[in-house]
């Protein structure tokens, strides 16, 4: 049995907490959290929960030897700190994304992993969702022939929580939540991206650290080309993905449970899947999988460092208003 502790359990824990669940040989045997109400919700909401051990202070739950793993749920600016102490004590880590704040914790959470032989697994989530295994499984078929474009639009309400609105804390929000994407980008392209050019600007959220709208385009090898549409300041959300190729393309809703296939013949067929979900019981999966059998995740650290160094750069290049060329993710 994998003993998990929780450590950060305020809203995205519950995410994690009611798939966990759901996976045999997975208890969770202890959360952490300085936030008393925020320990309260959880026990109230998952029953099953009572009886772990709470903690307000995490370097006390890494002191517990019974704890095989402990899932990272806190701000963005806290997961380096913690992620690189629970290694260093032995625990494997799944932490939520962003990995970091800044490329420098990124790389230290890299090779802090790669020191202690321990599994580090970052939560982009929709690797592992039925909507975006199916888009893989059709790229990796030819189904639309040689990949050539992918498009994203994330049109999204402005984001809540005090430390999401400062930039050292969040990162911004393209390292905050857009580096989904990035991730994606990378995973579907197979390829390795080659330079960044970016437009933004902070225009309408006055109150708000960073930019609330942006045109990212990442340029890869081959010749694919990935575009990101952002904005946050939109009250009626909207996230679409359109990935096309030589002979066709697929179009899909984040929210939906179907994929539109244009076959290039002018004909299009609507995929139904079984179901709408992000992917969290499947990253969880494959953390206790790679635990199980000593291998790196489909979302190691050094695959979501590169997703990473895409939004740093994004961020850069709008701040210089000129193309940034992407360094290699180990800086080779």
């Amino acid at each position: 049995m994998l003993k998990y502790g929780i450590i950060g359990t305020g809203s995205i824990s519950h995410q994690h907490i009611k798939v966990i669940e759901k996976i045999p040989e997975v208890e969770i045997v202890a959360l952490c959290d300085p936030n008393k109400e925020n320990l309260s919700r959880a026990l109230k909401a998952y029953p099953k929960l009572k009886g772990v051990e709470l903690f307000s202070d995490y370097h006390l739950l890494l002191e517990s030897p019974e704890i095989d793993a402990v899932v990272i749920c806190t701000p963005n600016y806290t997961h380096a700190k913690i992620a690189i102490a629970s290694l260093e004590s032995g625990k494997h880590v799944l932490c939520e994304k962003p990995m970091a704040t800044t490329p420098k914790e990124c790389y230290q959470m890299v090779k802090t992993a790669k020191d202690t032989g321990k599994i580090l697994e970052i939560g982009f989530k929709f690797r592992y969702s039925s909507l975006f295994e199916s888009i893989k499984k059709m790229i990796d078929e030819e189904k639309i022939g040689k990949l050539r474009m992918i498009v994203a639009t994330e049109f999204r309400k402005p984001f809540v929580g005090p430390w999401r609105r400062i930039m050292g804390k969040s990162g911004g929000p393209l390292v905050e939540e857009s580096v989904h994407f990035f991730d994606l980008f990378n995973w579907l392209s197979e390829s390795e991206s080659i330079r960044v050019c970016s437009f933004g600007g902070g225009d309408v959220l006055k109150d708000f650290q960073g930019v609330d709208n942006a045109q990212v385009i990442v340029e890869y090898e081959g010749g694919i080309r990935a575009n990101l549409n952002f904005y946050c300041f939109t009250y009626s959300p909207k996230f679409e993905f359109l990935v096309i190729g030589e002979k066709g393309r697929l179009e899909a809703n984040l929210f939906s449970s179907s994929i539109i296939y244009y076959n290039g013949k002018e004909e299009k067929e609507e995929i139904q899947l079984s179901e709408a979900e992000f992917g969290f019981l499947g990253e969880h999966k494959e953390f206790k999988n790679c635990i199980e059998k000593d291998r790196k995740p489909l979302t190691s650290g050094e695959e979501s460092l590169k997703a990473m160094l895409i939004a740093f750069y994004a961020e850069e290049s709008i701040k210089k208003s000129e193309i940034i060329k992407i360094k290699s993710a180990f800086g080779k």
